[in-house]
């Protein structure tokens, strides 16, 4: 499951899948205006309380998100993760 919370800024609910970011109009090359890339500036996992407040976990880092090319969810537990993207 996949909820956007902002244009850039997602949380992801997942296990056993990597997923990749991509801009709307589907060119991988290009941003929202027609140019540039979409990298994944921060990746955290961690979970909501039952009052709806994100309480953030560990920050994963560029071995954990294939140097920010796409977020990736292990077999086993569900896990969530909040992610942040740039273009650039």
């Amino acid at each position: 499951m996949i909820i956007q919370l902002s244009p850039d800024e997602f949380v992801i609910v997942a296990m056993g899948a990597t997923i990749t970011f991509a801009p709307a109009n589907g060119n991988a090359n290009a941003n929202a205006n027609g140019n540039g890339k979409i990298g994944i500036e921060q990746v955290q996992e961690g979970r909501f309380t039952k009052t709806g407040t994100w309480q953030g976990g560990r920050y994963l880092n560029g071995d954990e998100t294939h140097q920010g090319r796409h977020v990736r969810f292990n077999d086993g537990p569900w896990t969530v993760q909040r992610v942040r993207l740039y273009r650039y």
